[in-house]
Protein backbone atom coordinates (compact mmCIF):
# COMPACT_ATOMS: atom_id res chain seq x y z
CA UNK A 1 0.00 0.00 0.00
CA UNK A 2 2.85 2.44 0.41
CA UNK A 3 3.68 2.23 -2.96
CA UNK A 4 0.55 1.94 -4.84
CA UNK A 5 -2.11 3.45 -2.96
CA UNK A 6 -5.17 1.67 -4.66
CA UNK A 7 -4.29 -1.21 -2.75
CA UNK A 8 -5.68 0.77 0.15
CA UNK A 9 -9.08 -1.32 -0.27
CA UNK A 10 -7.19 -4.47 1.79
CA UNK A 11 -7.07 -2.52 4.96
CA UNK A 12 -10.94 -4.06 5.45
CA UNK A 13 -9.71 -7.46 4.90
CA UNK A 14 -8.54 -8.00 8.58
CA UNK A 15 -11.29 -6.30 10.42
CA UNK A 16 -13.16 -8.49 7.57
CA UNK A 17 -11.74 -11.46 8.82
CA UNK A 18 -12.00 -10.77 12.26
CA UNK A 19 -16.01 -10.91 11.97
CA UNK A 20 -16.38 -13.45 10.02
CA UNK A 21 -13.99 -16.06 12.53
CA UNK A 22 -16.13 -14.31 15.54
CA UNK A 23 -19.46 -15.12 14.13
CA UNK A 24 -18.08 -18.72 13.05
CA UNK A 25 -18.61 -19.21 16.95
CA UNK A 26 -21.24 -20.13 19.93
CA UNK A 27 -22.30 -17.25 21.38
CA UNK A 28 -20.87 -18.15 24.35
CA UNK A 29 -17.31 -18.15 23.53
CA UNK A 30 -17.80 -14.65 21.23
CA UNK A 31 -16.37 -12.23 24.46
CA UNK A 32 -13.02 -14.19 24.80
CA UNK A 33 -12.39 -14.86 21.24
CA UNK A 34 -13.36 -10.84 20.79
CA UNK A 35 -10.78 -9.67 23.09
CA UNK A 36 -8.10 -11.83 21.89
CA UNK A 37 -8.78 -10.97 18.06
CA UNK A 38 -9.60 -7.33 18.40
CA UNK A 39 -6.20 -6.93 20.42
CA UNK A 40 -4.46 -8.38 17.08
CA UNK A 41 -6.71 -6.01 14.77
CA UNK A 42 -5.12 -3.64 16.75
CA UNK A 43 -1.38 -4.56 16.62
CA UNK A 44 -2.26 -5.13 12.67
CA UNK A 45 -3.33 -2.04 12.17
CA UNK A 46 -0.30 -0.15 14.01
CA UNK A 47 1.84 -2.28 11.84
CA UNK A 48 -0.38 -1.28 9.13
CA UNK A 49 0.35 2.01 9.90
CA UNK A 50 3.92 2.31 10.93
CA UNK A 51 5.06 0.20 7.72
CA UNK A 52 3.07 3.00 5.80
CA UNK A 53 5.35 5.55 7.47
CA UNK A 54 8.23 4.30 7.13
CA UNK A 55 7.97 3.48 3.49
CA UNK A 56 5.45 6.62 2.13
CA UNK A 57 7.59 9.45 3.87
CA UNK A 58 5.80 11.86 1.17
CA UNK A 59 2.42 10.91 2.82
CA UNK A 60 3.13 13.37 5.65
CA UNK A 61 4.27 17.01 6.82
CA UNK A 62 6.64 16.46 8.89
CA UNK A 63 8.85 17.47 10.60
CA UNK A 64 10.84 14.42 11.99
CA UNK A 65 8.75 10.82 11.97
CA UNK A 66 6.35 11.49 14.54
CA UNK A 67 5.30 14.43 12.54
CA UNK A 68 2.23 12.32 11.07
CA UNK A 69 0.02 15.25 9.81
CA UNK A 70 -1.25 14.06 5.79
CA UNK A 71 0.85 16.45 3.40
CA UNK A 72 -1.49 18.59 1.61
CA UNK A 73 0.62 18.21 -1.71
CA UNK A 74 1.05 14.30 -1.95
CA UNK A 75 -2.86 14.54 -1.45
CA UNK A 76 -3.26 16.81 -4.48
CA UNK A 77 -0.66 14.73 -5.96
CA UNK A 78 -3.13 11.55 -6.00
CA UNK A 79 -6.41 13.99 -6.62
CA UNK A 80 -4.50 15.53 -10.22
CA UNK A 81 -3.52 11.39 -10.75
CA UNK A 82 -7.45 9.80 -10.35
CA UNK A 83 -8.31 13.27 -12.86
CA UNK A 84 -6.00 12.00 -15.06
CA UNK A 85 -7.11 7.97 -15.04
CA UNK A 86 -11.00 8.22 -14.74
CA UNK A 87 -11.28 11.15 -18.00
CA UNK A 88 -12.18 13.82 -15.63
CA UNK A 89 -9.55 15.63 -17.47
CA UNK A 90 -7.96 15.89 -21.14
CA UNK A 91 -4.47 14.05 -20.76
CA UNK A 92 -3.43 12.87 -23.80
CA UNK A 93 -2.31 8.98 -22.55
CA UNK A 94 -5.22 8.42 -21.22
CA UNK A 95 -7.47 8.97 -24.35
CA UNK A 96 -6.63 5.56 -25.73
CA UNK A 97 -8.74 4.50 -22.60
CA UNK A 98 -12.01 6.17 -23.85
CA UNK A 99 -15.18 4.38 -24.75
CA UNK A 100 -13.68 1.01 -23.64
CA UNK A 101 -16.34 -1.88 -22.76
CA UNK A 102 -16.89 -2.67 -19.41
CA UNK A 103 -15.34 -6.25 -19.81
CA UNK A 104 -12.17 -4.93 -21.05
CA UNK A 105 -10.41 -5.81 -17.99
CA UNK A 106 -12.40 -9.42 -17.83
CA UNK A 107 -11.19 -9.78 -21.23
CA UNK A 108 -7.19 -8.64 -20.74
CA UNK A 109 -7.30 -11.36 -17.60
CA UNK A 110 -8.52 -13.90 -18.87
CA UNK A 111 -6.99 -13.82 -22.33
CA UNK A 112 -3.80 -12.65 -21.40
CA UNK A 113 -3.22 -12.40 -17.84
CA UNK A 114 -3.81 -15.84 -17.07
CA UNK A 115 -4.36 -17.42 -20.40
CA UNK A 116 -7.86 -19.35 -21.16
CA UNK A 117 -7.83 -22.67 -19.34
CA UNK A 118 -6.47 -20.83 -15.97
CA UNK A 119 -9.11 -18.00 -16.60
CA UNK A 120 -11.72 -20.20 -17.66
CA UNK A 121 -11.21 -22.42 -14.22
CA UNK A 122 -10.95 -19.36 -11.71
CA UNK A 123 -14.20 -17.51 -12.95
CA UNK A 124 -15.91 -20.68 -12.95
CA UNK A 125 -14.75 -21.45 -9.59
CA UNK A 126 -15.62 -18.18 -8.37
CA UNK A 127 -19.47 -18.41 -9.77
CA UNK A 128 -19.36 -21.98 -8.48
CA UNK A 129 -18.38 -19.77 -5.08
CA UNK A 130 -21.01 -17.22 -5.11
CA UNK A 131 -23.57 -19.55 -5.26
CA UNK A 132 -22.66 -22.12 -2.70
CA UNK A 133 -22.72 -18.70 -0.38
CA UNK A 134 -26.62 -18.78 -0.57
CA UNK A 135 -26.37 -22.38 0.90
CA UNK A 136 -25.24 -21.42 4.68
CA UNK A 137 -21.81 -21.80 4.00
CA UNK A 138 -20.78 -17.94 3.42
CA UNK A 139 -18.45 -18.11 6.37
CA UNK A 140 -16.90 -20.00 4.74
CA UNK A 141 -15.49 -18.45 1.95
CA UNK A 142 -16.79 -14.85 1.92
CA UNK A 143 -14.17 -13.25 2.04
CA UNK A 144 -11.99 -14.97 -0.62
CA UNK A 145 -15.47 -14.26 -2.84
CA UNK A 146 -16.18 -11.19 -1.37
CA UNK A 147 -12.62 -9.32 -2.14
CA UNK A 148 -12.24 -10.93 -5.61
CA UNK A 149 -15.94 -9.68 -6.56
CA UNK A 150 -15.43 -6.57 -4.83
CA UNK A 151 -12.33 -5.31 -6.41
CA UNK A 152 -12.57 -6.43 -9.52
CA UNK A 153 -15.85 -4.72 -9.59
CA UNK A 154 -14.13 -1.57 -8.51
CA UNK A 155 -11.09 -1.80 -10.92
CA UNK A 156 -13.35 -2.43 -14.31
CA UNK A 157 -14.85 0.66 -13.35
CA UNK A 158 -12.14 2.96 -13.52
CA UNK A 159 -11.04 4.88 -16.74
CA UNK A 160 -8.14 2.54 -16.54
CA UNK A 161 -8.93 -0.26 -16.49
CA UNK A 162 -5.84 -2.30 -17.47
CA UNK A 163 -5.33 -5.56 -15.88
CA UNK A 164 -2.30 -4.88 -13.78
CA UNK A 165 -4.57 -2.92 -11.67
CA UNK A 166 -6.29 -6.78 -10.68
CA UNK A 167 -3.29 -8.25 -9.56
CA UNK A 168 -4.26 -7.83 -6.33
CA UNK A 169 -6.99 -10.54 -7.26
CA UNK A 170 -4.83 -13.13 -9.08
CA UNK A 171 -3.66 -14.89 -6.08
CA UNK A 172 -7.88 -15.28 -5.02
CA UNK A 173 -9.09 -16.29 -8.70
CA UNK A 174 -6.07 -18.55 -8.32
CA UNK A 175 -7.29 -20.42 -4.44
CA UNK A 176 -11.27 -20.07 -6.64
CA UNK A 177 -9.80 -22.51 -8.96
CA UNK A 178 -8.32 -24.67 -6.67
CA UNK A 179 -11.72 -24.48 -4.58
CA UNK A 180 -13.69 -26.00 -7.64
CA UNK A 181 -11.52 -28.84 -7.79
CA UNK A 182 -11.32 -30.07 -4.43
CA UNK A 183 -14.69 -29.03 -4.18
CA UNK A 184 -15.57 -31.46 -7.43
CA UNK A 185 -13.19 -34.25 -5.58
CA UNK A 186 -15.61 -34.13 -1.96
CA UNK A 187 -18.46 -34.46 -4.24
CA UNK A 188 -17.28 -37.61 -6.45
CA UNK A 189 -15.77 -38.84 -2.77
CA UNK A 190 -19.43 -38.32 -0.78
CA UNK A 191 -21.12 -40.06 -4.16
CA UNK A 192 -18.76 -43.05 -3.28
CA UNK A 193 -19.67 -43.01 0.09
CA UNK A 194 -22.95 -42.90 -0.82
CA UNK A 195 -22.60 -46.34 -3.06
CA UNK A 196 -22.54 -44.51 -6.30
CA UNK A 197 -19.35 -45.65 -7.06
CA UNK A 198 -19.08 -45.59 -10.82
CA UNK A 199 -20.45 -41.11 -10.71
CA UNK A 200 -18.28 -40.50 -8.11
CA UNK A 201 -15.43 -42.18 -9.46
CA UNK A 202 -16.06 -40.18 -12.53
CA UNK A 203 -16.23 -36.71 -10.78
CA UNK A 204 -12.68 -37.83 -9.20
CA UNK A 205 -11.12 -38.50 -12.52
CA UNK A 206 -12.77 -35.54 -13.89
CA UNK A 207 -11.47 -33.09 -10.63
CA UNK A 208 -7.64 -34.72 -11.09
CA UNK A 209 -7.80 -34.30 -14.84
CA UNK A 210 -9.00 -30.54 -15.54
CA UNK A 211 -6.33 -29.93 -12.48
CA UNK A 212 -3.74 -31.27 -14.50
CA UNK A 213 -4.61 -30.33 -17.57
CA UNK A 214 -5.31 -26.67 -16.71
CA UNK A 215 -1.47 -26.54 -15.17
CA UNK A 216 -0.23 -28.26 -18.53
CA UNK A 217 -2.18 -25.56 -20.80
CA UNK A 218 -1.49 -22.89 -18.58
CA UNK A 219 2.66 -23.58 -18.40
CA UNK A 220 2.49 -23.87 -22.32
CA UNK A 221 0.24 -20.66 -22.55
CA UNK A 222 3.14 -18.38 -20.70
CA UNK A 223 5.67 -20.65 -22.71
CA UNK A 224 4.39 -19.23 -26.15
CA UNK A 225 4.86 -15.81 -25.12
CA UNK A 226 8.43 -15.88 -24.59
CA UNK A 227 9.24 -17.69 -28.24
Amino acid sequence: MACKINTALMAVLLPAAWFILIMRHPRDQRIELWQITFRDLVVGGAATFLIFRVLQPYAFSGPGFFGIVPNEKWIANLKELSNQMTGNVDFPPALQWARRPVTFSFTNMVLWGMGLPMGILAWAGFIWMGVRQLNGTWKRSLLVWGWTAIYFIWQSQQGNPTMRYELPIYPTLALTAGWALWNLWEIGRKKMDAGKLQAGRWLKIAAVTTGFLTLAATFAWAFAFTR
